[in-house]
């Protein structure tokens, strides 16, 4: 992720500019902060995530969305999270603000802001039940046949988890 920035805004000002832009970009506290483009690697993981958690949410009413959905978390931060999962109808067509699982697959560029300024700002989310963080350098081995072949899967780290339902029925 980039950490160049524009010039202050109102949350008024840049929900309009990121709807008129070809770019994305993350809103902190009057400050955006353009996105910059994920590796194969990171959109593979964060597709078969998303994948494998429409399957799960199949009949509930849930939804789940990649990083191309806003997520407002207040009106001092938007960002874009790798996968985010919800059980209510938005207000807004373009962004999400009830949560109920955020997933963030880690790279060197970003671990340091999901892990600790998104975590931050996530968990104080009443909706949020579930946050995810997949780190992509944390390879573990799970098993091996006789041809000595090795299943391996990323290392991932439940965050957070509240006991309590999304605020929806549906859930």
């Amino acid at each position: 992720m980039s950490e160049a920035a524009l010039d202050y805004m109102t949350e008024e000002e840049f929900v309009a500019f990121e709807l008129a832009s070809s770019d994305r970009h993350e809103f902190i506290d009057g400050i955006t902060r353009a996105m910059a483009g994920a590796s194969i690697r990171h959109n593979d993981v964060a597709l078969n995530l998303a994948i494998a958690l429409r399957a799960a949410a199949k009949g509930t009413g849930c939804k789940v969305n990649i990083e191309g959905v806003r997520l407002k978390v207040n009106s001092k931060r938007h960002y874009y999270p790798d996968v985010v999962v919800t059980c209510e109808d938005p207000s807004d067509t373009h962004a999400h603000s009830a949560p109920c699982l955020i997933a963030e697959v880690l790279s060197p560029t970003t671990t340091s802001i999901d892990r600790g300024e998104k975590r931050l700002a996530y968990m104080a989310m009443p909706s949020l039940r579930h946050f995810l963080l997949i780190d992509l350098v944390v390879v573990r081995e799970l098993s091996s046949s006789a041809r000595d072949d090795r299943m391996r899967a990323y290392g991932i780290i439940w965050v957070g988890l509240k006991p309590r339902r999304c605020n929806s029925s549906r859930a």
